[in-house]
């Protein structure tokens, strides 16, 4: 169920003109990914002419153990090695993720 940080946030979201705020209060709602409300706000995003709205967006939708350990990979340093187990996992994960960024591209 929404509570009322969640509906204020989707709130400012539906109202804002600006495309860094809306995509912030995108990702203030990441954590409520799984509220209809959210996934539905976010999958309207992913149609937003800014690319970096689409993107958090995106991101909103992917909130998943995956990319929360890829997000931790990354925060280490630029890349991770080649024969690592989480460039294995970047690599499936990007895979997986084609259709999220022919979004991103257009």
């Amino acid at each position: 169920a929404q509570t009322g940080a969640e509906r204020d946030l989707l709130d400012l979201f539906a109202t804002e003109d600006i495309p860094m705020w809306r995509a912030t209060y995108l990702q203030l709602l990441r954590p409520h990914a799984a509220l209809p409300e959210v996934s539905q706000a976010a999958r309207a995003a992913l149609s937003h002419p800014e690319p970096h709205v689409r993107s958090t967006a995106l991101q909103l939708l992917a909130a998943d153990p995956p990319a929360v350990r890829l997000d931790a990979a990354f925060a280490l340093g630029p890349a991770p090695p080649a024969d690592s187990p989480v460039n294995a996992e970047l690599e499936n994960y990007l895979a997986s993720a084609s259709e999220g960024m022919v979004v991103l591209r257009n």
